[in-house]
């Protein structure tokens, strides 16, 4: 069985996503949304996954470095503090199960 797991716990994914679960998501393609204030406090938790799991570590630029959130201030001048979150930075994992790979 083959799944894909989209997470989003707003801090829980470092108590969600023990070593033993991440083992048993060997299978399985990831997508973890990462809550922590730097790429250093996000990579302990990275490291996790790369033995059985190929990752891609996505970074999301500050809403002012960003030129896509040029595109949203039509509908708003809050639009781009909702888009980035209310976050000055942003990091993302996807997280392709090797044992997947396989078949």
């Amino acid at each position: 069985i083959c799944l894909l797991i989209i997470s989003d716990v707003e801090g829980g994914e470092t108590e969600l996503f023990g070593t033993d679960v991440i083992r048993l998501l060997a299978h399985c393609a990831v997508i973890v949304e990462l809550h922590g204030v730097s790429a250093e406090a996000n990579s302990r938790f990275i490291e996790r996954w790369r033995d059985t799991h190929e990752v891609n570590v996505l970074e999301h630029p500050p809403a002012d470095q960003n030129p896509e959130m040029d595109r949203l201030a039509f509908l708003s001048s809050d639009a781009v503090r909702i888009a980035a979150e209310c976050r000055p930075w942003q990091q993302w994992i996807t997280c392709h199960g090797k044992a997947f790979s396989a078949f």
